[in-house]
């Protein structure tokens, strides 16, 4: 953001309700707003593969929203996206799934981006696509 007064103005979204360490109030993303993310991911996979491109990547690791869903850190819901790793994993199961009808999987590569930055943030067992 480059307007930093408007900062604490706007909302910040995650997924529980938490306060950031420079103050800003994050809110929690609601079931709806969850699945709107994920449709969203879905048609950008569409675009993605009828603009040509070959590769598509998600990003799931450095404090992104995938991320803060994977970290028990961050994540600190009671519904079907929080608690067990198996549901702390469920964002990006839905990403992943979704998109795969729309890229070219070589092997595993549409796995091996969310696994590695899994894997890097000690969530190694989480992942079953």
């Amino acid at each position: 953001m480059t307007d930093k007064s408007k900062q604490k103005s706007m909302n910040q979204w995650g997924p529980s309700d938490t306060v950031r360490p420079d103050g800003v109030e994050v809110k929690a993303l609601s079931k709806e707003m969850i699945a709107d993310i994920v449709a969203s991911y879905k048609e950008v996979a569409g675009l993605v593969k009828r603009a040509g491109f070959e590769m598509l990547m998600i990003h799931g690791g450095h404090g992104w929203l995938i991320n803060q869903f994977l970290s028990p850190y961050f994540n600190k819901r009671t519904d079907e996206y929080g608690g067990s790793l198996e549901n702390r994993c469920r964002l990006a199961v839905e990403d992943l799934r979704d998109c795969a009808p729309y890229v070219a999987v070589i092997g595993d590569a549409a796995k091996v981006s969310t696994i590695t930055n899994a894997v890097y943030w000690g969530y190694h067992a989480a992942l079953d696509i």
